[in-house]
């Protein structure tokens, strides 16, 4: 039986806001997928912005407040009402300013495990990076489902027998975690 979710944030738990971004903001933001530990991308943005790595953290924080939502703003509470024991996991290829805007969505207080990549020198899909989420959930591999809208990162997290949700972007992500639990108890 699943008795915790682990999620990818961005493209799974989180959307991306449409706006119009400047154009430091465009240089920092496309380089999140590239360079996910704190000591590549700070300096890295440092040197192409010509700022420091405070102005840079400025500019990221608010960045990261304009971008990013909730895709489903009840998610945690529609899987409650039908799973109340489940727990709730982060799992994310990220730098170290993501939990900042984490608690401006309030997930943090919704999920008793957050693993970034910055963390814990490890990014997804590597074994490594799941058997630590593993390790710290404290659950055995069968109990914990991961949900990721990359199949590479569901197939990293399969290796170390965890389950895995390929999430497509189109669909409800709620109703795609409900109809996964559902066929897992039958």
């Amino acid at each position: 039986m699943i008795k915790t979710i682990a999620f990818d944030l961005w493209g799974c738990l989180l959307k991306e806001n449409d706006f119009v971004m400047t154009e430091q903001e465009e240089i920092l933001e496309k380089e999140f997928w590239n360079l996910n530990f704190d000591q590549e991308y700070y300096p890295w943005a440092s040197q192409t912005l010509s700022l420091s790595e405070k102005e840079v953290r400025e500019v990221i924080s608010s960045l990261m407040k304009k971008l990013y939502s909730l895709r489903e703003d009840v998610i945690f509470e529609k899987i409650l009402e039908q799973y109340p024991q489940m727990t709730f996991a982060i799992a994310s290829n990220h730098v170290s300013q993501v939990k900042e805007s984490l608690q401006n969505l309030w997930i943090l207080e919704k999920c008793r495990i957050v693993l970034i990549s910055w963390d814990s020198w490890y990014e997804k899909p590597s074994k490594e990076f799941f058997a630590l989420l593993r390790e710290q959930i404290g659950e055995s591999a069968d109990e914990i489902l991961f949900v990721d809208d990359k199949e590479e990162n569901i197939q990293g997290a399969e290796k170390v027998w965890l389950k895995g949700l390929w999430y497509h972007r189109w669909t409800s992500l709620s109703e795609s975690v409900l109809n996964y639990l559902w066929k897992v108890e039958k």
